[in-house]
């Protein structure tokens, strides 16, 4: 009889098809008191906020064996902040493990997503804060936009 182990690999030294963002994003973490339409102050209340962001790569690069990048976040065209992800992809189930997090003015958020690289949708968990965003707590939802290199992200959460 044979054991085996499972097989896990770091990402490729060619970028997979991942979406970015970040940003866990948090993936980055990701997450503010900004509401679809406009800058809000943070609630200490612990009502649900939804932020929908349109992230644009704006680097990619394989340190180490994770896929590290950084992408330009917008809501309704405007630059609203910017996220980091940190990716480790294993190539037998295509799937990229990734820490993220989302600098915002009002404070940073992180998380954990998973993201299927044949497809680039992605889910995942806010699990902190920084500054007005500490504990926060919540949901993250990638997709591929129907641009190279642009993602589009759900983010739940409650502080």
């Amino acid at each position: 009889m044979t054991t085996s182990t499972p097989t896990t690999t770091t990402a490729p030294t060619a970028r997979p098809a991942l979406p970015r963002w970040a940003t866990i994003g948090a993936i980055s973490g990701v997450a503010t008191a900004l509401c679809l339409t406009g800058v809000g102050a943070a609630s200490a209340s612990t009502s649900n906020h939804t932020i929908r962001i349109t992230a644009t790569q704006t680097s990619d690069t394989i340190v180490n064996g994770a896929d590290v990048a950084t992408d330009r976040d917008e809501q309704q065209g405007r630059t609203t902040g910017y996220d980091v992800s940190s990716c480790l992809v294993d190539v037998t189930t295509h799937l990229a493990n990734c820490d993220v997090a989302l600098a915002r003015p009002n404070g940073v958020m992180y998380g954990h997503s998973t993201v299927d690289a044949r497809t680039g949708i992605g889910h995942g968990r806010i699990t902190g804060g920084l500054r007005s965003l500490s504990g926060a707590r919540g949901t993250i939802s990638v997709a591929p936009a129907s641009a190279p290199n642009v993602s589009m992200i759900t983010i739940t959460y409650h502080v």
